[in-house]
């Protein structure tokens, strides 16, 4: 028997919902599930899209599930269309670089927004990936997870289903593992996985950005030094379409990106900051005077909010020495780069080699089938803001989707792939994953390392990415 329900009959039935997100199974034992699938991934952002290629065609059927109308998150929906460095990420990534190249929406390491829209669309499409746009997860249904004997003996609940909402009304999602890719760790937390919230001493996040992009600009490069501009943490980048030039000078701090209050706040002084810089670059700096207003994005810029405590940490200490790790998953050598929290400037330490990013920073405590990928991992605040970036989050996201299936095959939760982790290499390294000549020479994979590396040198355009933002 199906049920119907209006929201607020659904909340007078489940007032849990609207306080925690977490709904006990048994108070949803006669509604019928929406979609069954073996991942569902939440969140179509970097990572959330490439978890979702790498489980489809890891075999697993799988479902993505998207509150906008397209993919690529920060990316695409804040506008911040230029990649950070990339030189130790592969794979998936460099595949969406490549087509995005190919269809001339790439400039070094700047992209058409609307082009990489396209681009990801092909891409989940082809991977066999059933895609929900316009929906959003409101809620975890949980019950008690399997007697737990192994190594971590954390208690730990089952992620049941999922409640999401959309235009059909609020459904359930089954699923064998899920994969989150909410940017701000949503599931994870509502499951109950405990979690730090910003910077350690005040609980402060970095701060939001609003980026916005002008056309008709006639700038040709070099610094931008005014004394209209003094003070103003900005960078800005050129866009594949001539004349058109992104810029990321808005900071909008002591707000969080998990409160629907603070969001508001934050988009419409992100505007407002916009406008004002806009009349303030046209007015003084050379080439801009004829400029205009070509977009501001969907959504502020959020770089920072909830970070999960898993099995393991990655802390800023071994960020700075290049800590290498036995279940590495994904590379980064992107600086430690920390925008103040609390006013103007930033903190930015540049990095003398890559470090591993483990796949113990992936499973969240307390939860028994399920996978943070993206920003809101097991980091500290540090870490955090050197893995943060696009590249990075699509590594991580195929290493996500990648383990996510081989549970699903398995038959095993997130906590017990131990036993499969040299395989999850074997399988990442195979599939163009940078993790790394150690991990590779363990593996017995050296030779196909080498040879992916050869590949993105010769072939990846702008090979480091672009300076910090």
């Amino acid at each position: 028997m199906r049920i119907v329900m209006t929201l607020a009959a659904w909340l007078a039935l489940v007032p849990a919902l609207a306080e925690l997100h977490q709904v006990p199974a048994e108070k949803l034992a006669e509604v019928t599930p929406a979609y069954d699938y073996d991942v569902a991934v939440a969140g179509g952002g970097p990572s959330g899209t490439a978890a979702a290629i790498a489980a489809a065609r890891q075999g697993a059927k799988v479902l993505l599930i998207e509150q906008y109308a397209f993919l690529g998150g920060m990316g695409t929906v804040a506008g911040v269309n230029v990649f950070m460095d990339y030189q130790h990420v592969g794979g998936i990534f460099r595949e969406m670089l490549q087509r995005v190249r190919e269809a001339g929406g790439l400039r070094g390491s700047t992209y058409d927004v609307n082009i990489m829209k396209v681009v990801l669309d092909q891409m989940v499409t082809e991977a066999g990936v059933k895609v929900l746009f316009h929906t959003t997860v409101i809620g975890v249904v949980t019950e008690p997870g399997r007697p737990w004997e192994g190594l971590y003996k954390y208690p730990r609940v089952h992620i049941k289903e999922l409640l999401i909402h959309n235009k059909s009304g609020i459904q359930t999602v089954r699923g064998h593992t899920f994969v989150d890719c909410t940017g701000d760790g949503d599931l994870a937390a509502w499951a109950g996985a405990p979690f730090e919230f910003g910077r350690p001493e005040d609980g402060l996040a970095q701060p939001m950005t609003m980026m916005f992009r002008l056309g008709g600009c006639k700038w040709t490069g070099g610094a931008l030094r005014h004394p209209a501009l003094e003070g103003i943490h900005m960078s800005i980048y050129q866009n594949p379409n001539p004349g058109e030039i992104t810029f990321n000078m808005t900071r909008i701090g002591g707000l969080k990106g998990t409160s629907g209050e603070d969001l508001t706040k934050a988009e419409m002084e992100g505007r407002k900051m916009v406008m004002e810089y806009v009349k303030l670059i046209k007015e003084n700096i050379p080439g801009f005077e004829d400029a205009y207003l070509v977009d501001m994005p969907e959504q502020i810029g959020v770089r920072e909010t909830r970070h999960i405590r898993g099995a393991t940490v990655l802390t800023e200490q071994q960020v700075l020495e290049g800590r290498q790790r036995g279940d590495v998953v994904a590379r980064s050598q992107y600086n430690i780069d920390i925008h103040n929290p609390a006013g103007q400037g930033a903190r930015l330490v540049s990095l003398k080699q890559p470090y591993d990013i483990p796949y113990r920073s992936l499973i969240p405590k307390g939860v028994d089938n399920l996978l943070v990928a993206g920003r809101p991992l097991s980091a500290d605040h540090a870490a955090h803001s050197s893995l943060r970036i696009q590249p990075t989050c699509y590594a991580l996201g195929q290493a996500a989707g990648t383990a996510a299936a081989m549970c699903v095959r398995q038959n095993v939760g997130p906590w017990e792939l131990g036993p499969y982790l040299r395989e999850l290499q074997r399988i990442l390294i195979n599939n163009g994953a940078d993790l790394g000549p150690r991990a590779a020479k363990r593996a017995g994979l050296l030779d196909e390392y080498q040879a992916w590396q050869e590949r993105y040198s010769s072939g990846s355009g702008v090979h480091q990415g672009a300076d910090g933002i």
